[in-house]
């Protein structure tokens, strides 16, 4: 059974299965919802966030609010928005495709591939791999400049673009995971050198090309698809607040110096065509590998918590739902994206929006289809009080000026009762040994990991 479903402009939602068509009445989501009412489920949800917390969206063939509130313009399927850091899903795509070929090795340290002058940062002599990469668990501080320019003269190459901000090692692979950009551009520049050849080039080649996905892009300046470049000046980007009023970024463009941590722009119904070819039906191959056994090991979990729950599998993010979910969220200057899916059940979703930060719809619409996480009976919890304090992210710089920014971005916990706490300006609750779940429709997830020397 193929099913689509789009929420587009502030919001695009794909919803897709592969699965054979049956009655649809007896064809239910994950969490019980039958299909032939998901619909009307989906509709009921969205329309809580249209003027409100999102600006417009299309849902299957009919469309709610607009692409431009200004000019009063419309959302249709045929918008194009920034996809963020679902573009590190191609990254990975893309090694995997090497490491089938066997011209690149997961485990091999990374400056067996690098030209001379890359990596003079480093501190620590274990070597960094390329699970290191998919797992952001390098060890880089995080870096706040460079990432992105105001104008297409200001980009550079990819290996230029790696040279200008790289970030200082500040714990040893595997020690902590700390999302890195720069990682994972790195590992584009990796492809590149193998495939000897611009990572944009190698990605239109080997996943747009071979999918069909003509309204696609990924150059920084969307210089491999110019109908997408064109495409992409027809759409704005905005800010929402807590009172349902939106207004326009005040920047016209910007431009992904390290293009493959996130800049691939499209509409939505391409990106469907990727989530299909990551789910085949059981007698197809899909056309991203030359066998599916490659597929399977992408999508196999490679790293977890320390209480065993799932967290990554080959860069592919793990939520937990009533069924586990893989895939990525992205964020930009002016728009938002996720791409969800359960290969198990055949089934996910895609949102995409030009609303900043708009997050409601990602985590809301979720355990709708997906449902709820499964609380456990653990009957001897830790009291919250242990988890107590103030936090910092693991994604800080701690070079420069900028660590300064790093310092203010902290996050108190404060225990509400013995199984309650406070932080994010949210209440979670937990349900397992430090696994916290936020008690709002967004499901978020914490698990705290408790070290005696830190």
């Amino acid at each position: 059974m193929n099913k689509t479903l789009w929420i587009s402009s502030i919001i695009t939602v794909t919803i897709f299965s592969t699965n054979v068509l049956v009655r649809a009445e007896n064809f239910k989501t994950p969490s019980g919802i039958p299909y032939s009412e998901l619909e009307l489920e989906i509709d009921a949800y969205a329309r809580d966030y249209i003027g409100k917390t999102t600006a417009g969206e299309t849902i299957i063939n009919r469309s709610y609010g607009y692409n431009d509130i200004e000019n009063k313009a419309e959302v249709n399927a045929d918008k194009v928005f920034e996809w963020g850091s679902i573009t590190k899903l191609l990254v990975w795509t893309s090694v995997m495709q090497l490491a089938e070929q066997e011209k690149l090795d997961l485990d091999e340290d990374i400056r067996t591939y690098l030209p001379d002058g890359l990596l003079t940062k480093l501190q620590y002599d274990k070597p960094i791999t390329m699970m290191n990469l998919m797992h952001h668990d390098a060890g880089w501080e995080d870096r706040y400049i460079d990432l992105f320019y105001l104008s297409a003269d200001q980009l550079t190459t990819l290996e230029e673009a790696l040279l200008i901000p790289e970030p200082v090692q500040v714990n040893e692979p595997c020690r902590v995971v700390g999302y890195s950009n720069y990682g994972v551009a790195l590992a584009g520049f990796i492809v590149e050198e193998i495939a000897n050849r611009p990572f944009y080039t190698y990605v239109n080649e080997n996943i747009f090309d071979v999918l069909g996905m003509e309204d696609t892009a990924i150059h920084p300046a969307q210089e491999d698809n110019e109908d997408i470049a064109e495409k992409r000046e027809l759409i704005r980007g905005y800010f929402g607040d807590n009172e349902g009023e939106f207004s326009p970024s005040n920047k016209d463009r910007i431009y992904i110096n390290m293009y493959p941590a996130g800049n691939a722009i499209g509409t939505a119904e391409v990106a469907a065509k990727i989530m299909a070819a990551l789910m085949p039906k059981e007698v197809e191959n899909t056309p991203l590998f030359r066998n599916n056994v490659t597929l399977d090991e992408m999508l196999t979990i490679t790293d977890v918590y320390d209480n065993g729950v799932h967290r990554n599998a080959h860069g592919f993010w793990a939520s937990q739902y009533a069924v586990e979910m893989l895939g990525h969220a992205g964020i930009t200057e002016r728009f938002s994206a996720d791409l969800t899916f359960s290969k198990a059940e055949n089934l996910g979703i895609i949102v995409m929006t030009n609303q900043a930060g708009e997050i409601g719809l990602f985590y809301g619409l979720s355990p709708v289809l997906f449902g709820e996480y499964p609380v456990g009976d653990d009957i001897a919890l830790p009291d919250t009080a242990e988890v107590e304090g103030n936090y910092i992210t693991t994604r800080s710089a701690h070079h420069g000026f900028t660590k300064l920014y790093g310092a203010f971005v902290t996050g108190k916990v404060e225990a509400v009762d013995e199984q309650t706490i406070q932080t994010l300006g949210m209440t979670f609750k937990q349900v397992a040994s430090y696994e916290y779940i936020s008690t709002d429709e967004m499901d978020l997830y914490l698990e705290f990991k408790m070290n005696d020397d830190e």
